[in-house]
């Protein structure tokens, strides 16, 4: 499998990367109002499938995302390929 990273630090780079990939991996550490905003903007304008990266499995940090998959941190390759 070939993995070809696009690293983004805004919504207008997640969208306009968006158009280049088949999968979004965001990683949450902290949650902010502007992040989950940018996410759920990313959701309602591509059908692209979501991985969440975070410090814990809670299904209470979703914040309504519809994500793929929720990863833990330190995250396990083999389980990021499953995803």
């Amino acid at each position: 499998m070939d993995i070809d990273p696009i690293p983004v630090d805004s919504e207008e780079d997640i969208l306009e990367a968006g158009s280049k990939a088949e999968i979004v991996i965001v990683d949450v550490p902290k949650p902010t109002l502007n992040k989950i905003k940018t996410i759920k903007n990313l959701e309602k304008r591509s059908n692209l499938p979501i991985i969440l990266v975070t410090e814990t499995l809670s299904k209470d940090i979703d914040f309504g995302i519809k994500a793929a998959a929720h990863l833990q941190k330190p995250v396990d390759p083999q389980k990021l390929i499953n995803a």
